[in-house]
C-alpha cells in the first residue's frame, strides 16, 4: 500500500489526514503537514582475503530467505560510519572499519502493508575482528566468489545495483597503479 494511503491520521492531534499534491499529507485540524519521505539505509560490502563478498540470509521478511549484504536502518542522529558497525555487530558479531561508499540508490521497503521509500547507502568495510555469527535479522552467513553472486535471489534492487558497481569498479583495471 502506498504511505499517503496508510497514514489516515494525524501524528500531532490524531484527526484524518488529506493527500496533497507531491508526497504530503496536510491535517486541517491542527495544521501540521507530514511529509512522506525515505528512510536512510545502509548495506556492507565486506571481502575475505580470497575476495570473496560475504552475504547474509534474510531470516524476517521481506524477502525472508532471500542473500542480502549486512545492513539495516540508519538511527536518528547516527551517521553511516557508526550505523555501518553497529548494523555488522548486530548481524554479524564482527567488528568492521567502514572505507569507502560505493553509491547511494532508492528502493522501497514493504513493512506490515506499507510500502516506505529508502536511500540505500551501499559501503565497503575491512574485517577488524570477532568470530561471524549469524545473528539478529541474519540466519545464516556465506561467502560468495565475484562470479557467482546470487544475484536472481539478492533481496533488493538497491543492493543488487550496488554490488554490480561495486564489481563493475573492483574488475575494471586500475590506472593508477
Amino acid at each position: 500500500m502506498n504511505p499517503k494511503k496508510a497514514y489516515k491520521y494525524c501524528f500531532s492531534c490524531g484527526h484524518a489526514l488529506v493527500a496533497q499534491k507531491g508526497n504530503v499529507l496536510a491535517c486541517f485540524s491542527c495544521s501540521r503537514h507530514t511529509y512522506i519521505n525515505p528512510f536512510p539505509t545502509n548495506g556492507v560490502i565486506i571481502e575475505n582475503k580470497k575476495g570473496e563478498i560475504l552475504l547474509v540470509r534474510r531470516a524476517f521478511a521481506p524477502f525472508r530467505g532471500w542473500w542480502d549484504v549486512p545492513g539495516g536502518f540508519i538511527q536518528p542522529r547516527e551517521s553511516i560510519e557508526r550505523s555501518i558497525k553497529r548494523e555488522v555487530k548486530e548481524e554479524l558479531n564482527i567488528t568492521v572499519s567502514p572505507k569507502k561508499l560505493i553509491g547511494i540508490y532508492t528502493d522501497t521497503y514493504l513493512f506490515e502493508g506499507v510500502i516506505n521509500y529508502t536511500l540505500c547507502i551501499i559501503a565497503t568495510a575491512d574485517f577488524v575482528d570477532g568470530v561471524i555469527t549469524a545473528a539478529d535479522d541474519a540466519s545464516e552467513w556465506k561467502f560468495f566468489s565475484k562470479t557467482k553472486l546470487p544475484f536472481k535471489r539478492i533481496a533488493f534492487k538497491g543492493v543488487r545495483k550496488g554490488l554490480a558497481d561495486y564489481l563493475s569498479s573492483t574488475l575494471l583495471p586500475n590506472f593508477s597503479a
